[in-house]
């Protein structure tokens, strides 16, 4: 009888598995249907295809002020970590005619993302219920389906880091023989996080942390050997991907970026803000937020019993949670003082899944601390109530952004209604090298290699250089480009005069002959054109 009831128990255990794989699938699916295309998704996709046809990771589009020229029509691309494009690039490339490769990717890292946030809780809290709560809350987050429908690198970077972290939980209470293993296969995600995006780094602090743990412990070589192993790999494929940069670009990062002459203090209160807005919390949100988090620290303080299970919780793994956040939210507070122009949402969205844990464990913890004071009814009553509140807070915010994900955005389609992109796709064959204020489409809708003029609109730290009049032919002829073509809207504010002039007048001048214009753009002919065969 003893082995049936075993037997049912795991039975139960996976459908609590599978059903947690179903629910986040369900809600990928909401996000992937009708997924959406930015400036990073135009760019992933170009470097997916040209990884695809041999020529490496490249991209077809050349900022005007770069020094590069051109192999096959395309440069080296430095600017992020390569491996979203390489795993799109293996699923076949995302095209204009096909983003199956990206909703595929996007739809498993959201499974993978809310699975392992799953068993975070469940190891932390051991009460699959929870767990599975949470891992809900997660899945349906607005924050993570926002991020699944765009190609991004944010889906793919927030899942490994998510999986790294839960073997690095799984640490606090491993034996020798495992311990090994599990920090080596956390190794393998950190690693690969950061080949996604830079911001993977704040994960190695993890790996010394248990280092220096392991060292305190005076625990056996064995186990110091696998962490030697596991601090080595995401140091070195750090310093692979600097070293690669440099040597293309003279520069660790690949590109020389301006500092946006920030403060440190408008860069914190910036992050904290960015952290907030992911949510969109209204003022009730931030108030009931923030009186959970003052009544679990005045608990803590006075209860004994409290103290203890939080620190019971602290070392076993969610000690390591809150230092990767604080090490994660650091390393994004000096990249908004000192590299980053614009604050954006996306850079804190790792921090989601850790966040939902953080909260389910102190609403849960508070109250249980009511019933260990014999108020067991009240206790219940208590948790079921403010559990109900923060998951029907968490789908109404889904709920009211329902329209989102069944719009389109014309916008970044309208390309293809314009008469002036018609004009060249009828007129140049995709072999052409075309200057434009529109690269990354002209590209990815056309197929052409294009040269990026400045602009500043969306990124202030990009100045269009003084006496573009004469710069603009210069580079041209050097890179090997003939044609202008400018796309509406050409703005004074954000790329210059010298271009607004030209789009506004689409006139023949001594340097242009106008070869075609029409109500949205206008294409020029570099008059006296000789590249340059240097």
């Amino acid at each position: 009888m003893k082995k049936y009831r075993n037997n049912f128990k795991n039975i139960s255990s996976a459908w609590i598995y599978i059903l947690m794989i179903i629910i986040a699938a369900v809600a990928a699916s909401l996000a992937v249907d009708n997924i959406k295309l930015s400036t990073d998704s135009l760019r992933y996709g170009l470097i997916s295809q040209q990884i695809l046809s041999g020529n490496g990771i490249r991209i077809p589009a050349i900022r005007l002020e770069d020094n590069y020229i051109p192999v096959s029509g395309a440069i080296p691309y430095l600017e992020q970590p390569p491996l979203l494009p390489i795993l799109l690039a293996l699923l076949g490339s995302v095209t204009p005619d096909s983003f199956f490769p990206a909703q595929l990717l996007n739809m498993v890292c959201h499974i993978v993302s809310t699975v392992f946030t799953f068993l975070i809780m469940v190891k932390l809290y051991d009460n699959k219920i929870i767990g599975l709560l949470t891992g809900t809350l997660v899945s349906f987050s607005y924050p993570m389906l926002k991020l699944t429908q765009n190609i991004i690198s944010e889906p793919l970077f927030i899942a490994l880091t998510v999986a790294a972290v839960y073997f690095l939980v799984l640490l606090r209470t491993s034996n020798q023989f495992q311990f090994g293993r599990l920090i080596v296969v956390a190794s393998f995600f950190a690693t690969a996080s950061i080949m996604t995006r830079w911001a993977g780094v704040s994960l190695i602090g993890l790996f010394l942390v248990e280092f220096l743990i392991l060292v305190k412990n005076k625990r056996p070589e064995a186990m110091k050997l696998s962490t030697y192993i596991a601090i080595a790999m995401p140091i070195v494929a750090t310093i692979a991907l600097f070293t690669r940069n440099y040597i293309i670009s003279g520069t660790i990062r690949g590109i020389n970026q301006p500092s946006p002459g920030r403060t440190y203090i408008n860069a914190i209160t910036g992050t904290i803000r960015m952290i907030f807005e992911q949510f969109q919390l209204g003022t009730y949100a931030i108030i009931l937020i923030a009186l959970l988090l003052t009544a679990f620290i005045i608990l803590v303080l006075v209860r004994v019993n409290l103290r203890k299970e939080s620190l019971k919780l602290f070392n076993s793994g969610l000690g390591s949670i809150i230092f990767f956040m604080l090490t994660y939210i650091t390393l994004i507070i000096i990249t908004m003082a000192e590299k980053q122009a614009q604050f954006e949402v996306r850079y804190v969205s790792p921090l989601v899944p850790f966040l939902f844990v953080c909260l389910i464990l102190i609403t849960v913890l508070i109250w249980k601390e009511i019933e260990f004071k014999a108020f067991s009814k009240l206790s219940l009553i208590g948790t079921t109530l403010s559990l109900s509140i923060i998951v029907s807070g968490n789908f109404y915010k889904t709920f009211v952004h329902i329209p989102d994900f069944s719009y389109k955005q014309e916008k970044v389609y309208s390309i293809l209604n314009s008469c002036t992109f018609k004009w060249v796709k009828d007129n140049y064959d995709i072999t052409r090298l075309i200057t434009t204020n529109k690269p990354y489409h002209l590209s990815f809708f056309g197929g052409y290699s294009t040269i990026i003029t400045p602009h500043s609109k969306f990124d202030w730290n990009i100045k269009v250089p003084v006496g573009m009049e004469s710069l603009l032919p210069i580079r041209m002829n050097k890179i090997g480009s003939q044609v202008l073509v400018l796309f509406e809207p050409v703005e004074e504010p954000y790329d210059g005069s010298y271009l607004a002039n030209l789009f506004v007048k689409r006139e023949t001048d001594d340097t242009f002959t106008l070869a075609h214009k029409c109500a949205d753009g206008a294409v020029y002919i570099l008059r006296g054109y000789q590249p340059d065969t240097d």
